[in-house]
């Protein structure tokens, strides 16, 4: 048991969106999910978080001198449009956990607002897509 636990809370700390129908595949209960899925992806969150500062001016570096690749543009477009808050909610299903962090501190996003977006966007992703694979998910097997 301890080892499925191990396995969802891992797999949202690098790839969030792949947690919820892990722990479905296992036989993890449906608020167990949410616990573990949520609690995987904000110790990234956190971690990235905090030693980001160290790392912002080598990622500034890398970050800059692909200016102008495909990536780079959406992401730019995204912070310039919804900040914090529209890369905190796009996190889970689209830039990973620590993409997003990284992503957030490389643009100088307050630490505090990082952790609390980010676990709206957590618990809010964490509910509607375990709830898909739970509940919806019944229907298709």
């Amino acid at each position: 048991m301890l080892i499925k636990y191990l396995s969802v809370y891992l797999t949202s700390m690098i790839k969030f969106v792949f947690a919820p129908p892990l722990a479905f595949a296992s036989g993890v209960d449906f608020a167990i999910t949410i616990l573990l899925t949520v609690s995987g992806m904000m110790t990234t969150v956190i971690i990235f978080t905090l030693i980001g500062e160290r790392l912002r001016e080598k990622l500034l570096k890398r970050f800059y001198s692909l200016k102008g690749t495909t990536n780079n543009e959406k992401v730019l477009k995204i912070w310039k449009r919804y900040g914090v808050f529209g890369v905190s909610f796009l996190t889970p299903i689209l830039f990973s956990p620590p993409g997003g962090s990284i992503i957030l501190t490389t643009f100088g996003a307050d630490k505090r607002r990082i952790i609390i977006f980010m676990l709206i966007s957590a618990i809010f992703w964490s509910f509607t897509l375990s709830y898909l694979v739970y509940f919806l998910g019944y229907k298709f097997t």
